[in-house]
């Protein structure tokens, strides 16, 4: 629902909120838990108008089509015919964006159960996966600790993830991210950064929220 009207001036208020911790990861959360709450109460009434401005404009459709059927062919009416058809498409664009997320954050909950054969497989391969140095700037180094991640590196790694895929739950996509990286920039680096230097989950955060999972064979560049 991130193009409905309205949309930005929900989040950019919603981010502006004074959140007080010293910690990063607890900022960045509360925001989170805040901007989500406001854009569901946004959406919901999103949705009451868009059901009923789709019942007037199919209401409206039917009436000009029956005045073509009758014989009124003007330009005018045939005019308004492709506008309204215009509208419906654009409701329905929104309509099915909404349900693709929904079922997105269903599979994620759903999909994937936690089953006793799913743990096995991943405790065998956890071995094989660790990660025990990587590449950077062609030197291998077996204690990345020792070198921070830059503000452009993350930005580099953020646009590097399609947009339509989600870092968790929160339904929150790469593609909003990018699209108000200048509002919450800030807030995702010293998000990094501290999870960097204390490596460590802040208690009362979800500890998935924060994963590196490894998808291809002895991993030497972080991509």
């Amino acid at each position: 629902m991130i193009d409905i009207e309205g949309f930005d001036d929900v989040v950019r208020h919603s981010w502006a909120i004074g959140v007080e911790s010293n910690n990063s990861w607890v900022r960045f959360k509360k925001k989170l838990q805040f901007l989500k709450s406001n854009i569901q109460v946004k959406n919901s009434s999103s949705r009451i108008r868009c059901r009923s401005k789709r019942k007037m404009l199919q209401d409206s459709l039917e009436s000009i089509d029956a005045r073509i059927i009758e014989g009124d062919g003007s330009a005018s009416l045939r005019e308004l015919r492709v506008m309204t058809l215009k509208e419906l498409n654009e409701l329905d664009h929104l309509s099915n964006v909404d349900l693709a997320q929904k079922a997105k954050v269903k599979w994620g909950i759903e999909g994937g159960e936690n089953s006793g054969h799913f743990h096995v497989v991943v405790n065998r391969k956890r071995h094989q996966l660790a990660i025990r140095g990587i590449f950077i700037d062609g030197v291998w180094v077996d204690d990345p600790g020792r070198s921070p991640f830059s503000r452009e590196e993350i930005k580099r790694v953020v646009w590097d993830c399609g947009s339509s895929k989600a870092p968790g739950l929160d339904g929150f996509s790469f593609g909003f991210i990018k699209r108000y990286w200048d509002l919450h920039e800030d807030d995702v680096v010293d998000f990094v950064l501290h999870f960097y230097h204390h490596s460590s989950i802040p208690k009362g955060s979800n500890a998935s929220f924060f994963t590196v999972i490894p998808k291809i064979w002895s991993l030497v560049k972080l991509k």
